[in-house]
């Protein structure tokens, strides 16, 4: 199984989506189908809420670790990426992202 071994983060309106569909286009690149997975930003609270990000603003495609796996499972590329850019403000975004990597090279 591949996970990413690289993101795009960067401010809103900073080129991050010319950026994802330069590198999709290359041949040694595999980007995640889903810009903006979001994934490591959506943290729910024991209500199921959002502890980061307003639903009228952001959207969080990707919830679970399964869903987020399937989105690499035909990776085959030295370069594995997805651009999610809300992973520069979500607080707990790099320690989750951390977490998810460090588990799955071990």
């Amino acid at each position: 199984m591949s996970l990413p071994n690289f993101f795009i983060i960067g401010a809103a309106k900073a080129g991050t989506t010319a950026l994802y569909w330069h590198l999709a286009e290359h041949p040694q690149v595999f980007m995640a189908e889903i810009k903006e997975t979001n994934f490591f930003a959506y943290e729910p609270d024991e209500r199921g809420r959002p502890v980061y990000g307003d639903p009228r603003l952001h959207h969080f495609p990707v919830r679970s670790l399964r869903e987020y796996e399937a989105l690499f499972a035909r990776a085959h590329a030295s370069a594995v990426g997805e651009a999610s850019p809300i992973y520069l403000e979500a607080p707990s975004a790099a320690a989750r992202a951390a977490r998810s990597w460090t588990r799955s090279s071990a």
